[in-house]
């Protein structure tokens, strides 16, 4: 049995991208000095009002310090109990059954309490005095039951026969519910418990969620091994999932596999090599891709109306019967070495294609819907993973020893036999893409999913600061122009690297230790959406970043990276600056290779001295690990703004009795 309990707070300051933006001028102190009792509500300069005194008509910035002295209460908990049960019966040699029985409890709570004197209310006028202050109370529960039963045989025939058959069964039922309240109306900040509301929030009514999931499955699998020079597996598995469609409901699953250690061969013997190994594999397994209730048509209430004193209720989602599990068929080549259990290399070839892809399709307004979800296609993917290892000193003795690791990956993944279906799909991402500012993501035949799609550009025009891009017409002749078009989008680069894993050196002598990993990749690119938000599409009434003064194009002639800043504007009596907005240009989209420390540890283990055995421990190790030391990039990638970029210490001492 295991039961956890968790309580997490966030910061009453809000996030630091509040603070980045804030003019370097402003003061969050009246003119009576640095103390915490005269932090202003207001950051305009020399202004001393009190909250009381804001009406909708006056513009302010919000001054974030103020917040953070408010008794605001913003505060998720939840305590899970988890037990498993498991009974073993050896029936006989080499015959075992086994039970399991797995039971999950979960209660969760969110509470999210707004004073009245908060800034987010300061706009209210006087007829809303009464509606300041909110609290948004989230309950919520989950539970998980799971049983399996199964029953495993093995036997030896004549020394150099191995079987082993393992047959069984399972099933699981998850379940999950919210419920959200929201009320309004506090008249103090010590006040921070719902039933202090003066009222429900205007407009509002409670909220909730509820899914339910069932599965069952059987399987059998089965493993023959001869001298253990040659084995062979298979096994073969269906599944029903409630989250499919009544006609689709089973997904069958298998695999067979086969491997030759060459180093158990007569003539391998009295060689170094103490691993020398093939391998293939091939077979298909399913994953749930699909929310609860996707396949069936569930309804919800009228709970506002009634039709002739009864309650109407109208379709949540289209019923799709013949949704399908997604599947993946696989296929894996692979070759094991060792040398000396020093030596190690390991090298493996995939290639998978994802049947069924299921994605939300768009459905003509008519029906009633906008989106089904549906099996529309396939994925394939393909690549390699190299695994190599040395320990290039020891000394057994002592416990010391020196040894490199390195993994190098590389994976492709294109889109097949995409639905004409998608063309929709692909037509409104276009639309997103001019109405925001951030690339989409688009859906072809042979084409990656992990695509960038940006409208290619020549840069900067250094006669009057406007962006050039390159387009095509309808004959397929290219062409420059002003004037961005999101049909006329091709792809700009790829968010998968070419190659990408991790290298590691492990080193003890006499007790110390150092353990240190880097991670890389290679050949990947990115768009830069933070050079697009802080330089072309800042708001130029915050504080900015200093390339909007440095990098920007000024006057003719200037050979610039970002384009100019175009317009001059008069709004309220009120001078402003303003540009064209900047959407997804090859521009931003830059490369991407990295190489990052991202586990260092020291540790000291007290084995060679004798007091250890002398207080009657067996064991006293001290270890010192830190994570994310230093990253190297080709690409600077501004993080920590919006959600705090960390780097952990973690100090440990373990005792062996």
């Amino acid at each position: 049995m295991t039961i956890t309990s968790n309580e997490a707070h966030d910061s009453k300051y809000g996030t630091f991208d509040e603070y980045t933006k804030l003019n370097p001028y402003y003061t969050p102190y009246d003119q009576y000095g640095h103390l915490t009792d005269n932090i202003v509500p207001s950051l305009d300069p020399g202004n001393s009002v009190t909250v009381n005194a804001w009406y909708e008509d006056i513009e302010f910035e919000a001054n974030p310090l103020y917040n953070a002295q408010l008794n605001t209460l913003l505060q998720d908990k939840y305590v899970d109990i988890t037990n498993n049960f498991e009974l073993q019966w050896f029936v006989m040699t080499g015959l075992k059954a086994t039970a399991r029985f797995g039971l999950t409890e979960q209660r969760s709570r969110s509470d999210e309490f707004y004073p009245s004197d908060h800034l987010k209310f300061a706009s209210y006028s006087t007829d809303r005095l009464t509606e300041k202050g909110s609290y948004d109370l989230e309950n919520g529960e989950q539970h998980s039951l799971s049983g399996k039963f199964d029953v495993q045989y093995n036997k030896n025939f004549l020394s150099v026969h191995d079987i082993f058959v393992n047959a069984g069964f399972d099933l699981s039922r998850k379940q999950s519910s919210t419920n959200l309240q929201q009320a309004e109306g506090f008249p103090s900040d010590k006040m921070t418990d719902i039933i202090f509301a003066r009222q429900y929030l205007k407009d509002a009514k409670p909220k909730g969620t509820e899914e339910t999931v069932k599965d069952f499955g059987y399987y059998l699998s089965a493993n023959y091994s001869y001298d253990n020079r040659l084995n062979f597996d298979a096994t073969f598995r269906q599944s029903a999932s409630s989250m499919y469609g009544a006609n689709s409901r089973w997904g069958k699953f298998w695999s067979v596999g086969g491997s030759w250690n060459i180093h158990n061969e007569s003539w391998m013997e009295g060689s170094n090599i103490t691993q020398l190994r093939l391998r293939a594999t091939t077979g298909s397994t399913g994953s749930q891709s699909s929310a609860a209730y996707n396949a069936l048509a569930s309804y919800e209430y009228f709970l506002d109306k009634t039709y002739g004193g009864q309650l109407g209720a109208q379709l949540l989602n289209m019923r799709n019967e013949d949704l399908k599990w997604q599947e993946k068929v696989e296929q894996n080549y692979g070759f094991d070495f060792n040398y000396k259990n020093r030596y190690s290399f390991t090298f493996e070839y995939y290639h998978s294609i994802t049947n069924n892809a299921v994605n939300p399709l768009s459905l003509a307004p008519s029906t009633g819907f906008t989106t089904v979800q549906e099996n529309v296609g396939k994925v394939l993917n393909r690549g390699f993973d190299l695994r190599a290892g040395a320990t290039v000193w020891q000394q057994p003795a002592d416990r010391s020893y020196l040894s490199f690791s390195l993994m190098i990956s590389r994976n492709k993944n294109i889109l097949k036999e995409i639905s004409e279906a998608m063309r929709s799909y692909n037509e409104q991402q276009e639309k997103l893409a001019t109405e925001g500012n951030v690339p989409v993501q688009k859906y072809y035949d042979g084409v990656s999913m992990d695509a960038i799609w940006a409208m290619p550009s020549l840069g900067i025009d250094p006669a009057n600061g406007r962006e050039i891009y390159i387009a095509k017409d309808e004959n397929g002749n290219p062409y420059r122009t002003y004037t961005y078009d999101a049909a006329q989008q091709v792809i700009c680069g790829d968010e998968l690297p070419k190659f990408q894993g991790n290298a590691g050196v492990n080193f003890e002598y006499k007790g110390f230790g150092i353990n240190a990993v880097l991670t890389y990749q290679y050949g990947a690119k990115m768009y830069n959406q933070t050079l697009v938000d802080k330089v072309e599409n800042a708001d130029m009434k915050y504080n900015v970043d200093r390339r909007i003064y440095t990098d920007r194009w000024r006057k003719p002639g200037d050979i610039a990276l970002y384009k100019a800043i175009s317009e001059e504007v008069y709004v309220s009596e009120k001078q402003q600056f303003a540009s064209e907005k900047t959407y997804p240009t090859s521009r931003f989209v830059q490369k991407r290779n990295e190489l990052k420390i991202s586990s260092l540890q020291l540790s000291y283990d007290f084995f060679r001295h004798d007091f250890v055995k002398k207080i009657g421990l067996e064991r006293i190790l001290l270890r010192f690990n830190a994570n994310d030391l230093f990253t190297f990039s080709s690409i600077d990638i501004e993080r920590g703004t919006s959600y705090p970029f960390a780097r952990t210490f973690n100090f440990s001492l373990n005792v062996t009795l």
